[in-house]
């Protein structure tokens, strides 16, 4: 076969720390936290620059890391629509009790979040004085 084999030898790529710490950090953190992180370790794009919420995203989709929105879908949690359907509420109102701690989200992204699947028959109490039917 002359000079090249059948077989071909590629080399083996080390994976860059950065993108080993974007895929362990995209477990509990969105995009814009990820970057934040990066920088308060010193840690650089491979251009020198600090990252942003943008490029971190660009980083995990180009080197194909499951995203924390899939992440989170997987691991049960629920958007918006789906929570609001389940306790008969509309969207505005399980957002107001996202921001008032009494539905527990987890970000995605900036102000985009994935709801916990509330228990059934619990109670809740918001400012309001009103009790809603969880």
């Amino acid at each position: 076969i002359g000079r090249f084999s059948a077989v071909p030898h590629w080399p083996v790529l080390a994976v860059p720390r950065g993108i080993v710490e974007i895929d362990f950090l995209l477990d509990q953190h969105p995009p814009h936290e990820i970057a934040d992180i990066l920088n308060e370790r010193g840690l650089r794009s491979t251009d020198g620059k600090v990252f942003d919420g943008d490029n971190v995203y660009a980083i995990a989709r180009r080197h194909n890391l499951t995203s924390r929105h899939d992440r989170l879908r997987a691991a049960g949690k629920l958007t918006i629509t789906e929570v609001s359907q389940l306790l008969k509420i509309s969207e505005s109102e399980a957002w107001r009790r996202r921001k008032q701690g009494l539905l527990p989200g987890s970000a995605f992204g900036v102000n985009k979040y994935l709801y916990d699947r509330p228990s059934m028959g619990c109670r809740k109490e918001v400012d309001d004085g009103v009790q809603y039917e969880a």
